[in-house]
């Protein structure tokens, strides 16, 4: 009997429904939870594969997307600091992750699904699991913000950056070393001061810096440790991670 107009057979249906090398089917979001499937220490949200439960640190894979081609990615593995007060996701702390041909452009459309799949999720496990053992804990992050090749020897940034010495000055208070995080808000000053650069954002950092010396200089690191807690709950919440997020109570 003809079909129809407008309908399809069932069998065809189904079979757009389900067969991943579809044009449509095959993005990003679904590659992430393919790898999930193969990874299933970590959650999908979107084109973001992250470990859980998410606490300070954010650490996580994200398929970042190219400008040149919808097919082009960067899988870009990160720890992410959320007491930073951040409403986005960035990579100061980790890089891209390379294939077989040690490229760390992707093309969604080289290979066949299940074998980018794998691919992708051996990268991970050779690459960014590494970075993510070694980085679990605000102290393990000041530690990393003196030396990167310690902890993250695929990756690297750089120490004497003032987002890292920022960083490491929170992350130093919140692993219970005030001296250390009072160090750092000094030093970046300093380097401020000796710079020419006056733009918004470097001065904004500049009177953070200042702001956090005057506290701990009044013996009042509890206040900003709070504050420190409060930003990491309010980063998991603009970011879409609440219920995955496990921030310690202050």
């Amino acid at each position: 009997m003809p079909m129809p107009p407008g309908k399809l057979p069932a069998s065809l249906v189904n079979l757009l429904a389900t067969n991943v090398n579809t044009a449509e089917a095959r993005t990003k979001q679904a590659l992430a939870k393919e790898v999930q499937r193969l990874l299933p220490q970590f959650q999908a949200k979107g084109r973001l594969l992250f470990l859980t439960p998410v606490d300070y640190l954010l650490r996580g894979v994200l398929l970042d997307a190219s400008d040149i081609s919808k097919n082009l990615f960067y899988p870009t593995a990160f720890v992410q600091p959320l007491y930073g007060g951040s409403d986005y996701i960035f990579f100061t702390f980790g890089g891209r992750l390379r294939d077989s041909r040690n490229r760390t452009k992707w093309d969604i459309g080289d290979e066949e699904w299940s074998v980018m799949a794998g691919q992708l999720a051996a990268a991970i496990k050779e690459q960014a699991l590494t970075l993510f053992e070694h980085i679990s804990t605000p102290l393990d992050l000041a530690l990393a913000c003196d030396s990167s090749e310690a902890f993250a020897p695929h990756f690297h940034w750089v120490c004497d950056d003032i987002h890292v010495m920022e960083t490491a000055a929170q992350s130093w208070l919140l692993a219970g070393n005030t001296r250390k995080s009072l160090e750092c808000s000094q030093k970046i000053q300093h380097v401020i001061a000796s710079s020419s650069d006056r733009r918004d954002w470097v001065l904004a950092l500049n009177g953070r810096a200042q702001r956090l010396e005057e506290l701990l200089s009044s013996e009042k690191e509890d206040f900003v440790r709070r504050e420190l807690n409060i930003a990491a709950k309010h980063s998991a919440e603009t970011l879409g991670l609440s219920r995955w997020a496990a921030i310690p109570e202050f």
